[in-house]
């Protein structure tokens, strides 16, 4: 994922924004948002277009889901 850094502010995204990201085109039921503001920045939403991401491949994500799947523990 590409991450930006704007003048006076870390090289990261609020949990919000960052929420909208990775939802890509999936964002607000189907209707993501043209621009993401924060602060005093607004930027066009670059992953509109693209599919949802998460921090693991699909590869993990099914591996894991299924492992919680499985689990015995309550």
């Amino acid at each position: 994922m590409c991450r930006r850094r704007w003048p006076g502010h870390l090289p990261f995204f609020p949990e919000d924004v960052q929420i909208v990201l990775d939802a890509g085109r999936e964002a607000n039921g189907g209707k993501p948002p043209e621009t993401i503001k924060f602060g005093d920045v607004t930027f066009a939403n670059y992953r509109r277009d693209q599919p949802p991401q998460t921090l693991l491949g699909a590869t993990q994500e099914h591996w894991f889901i299924d492992t919680l799947k499985a689990a015995k523990a309550t």
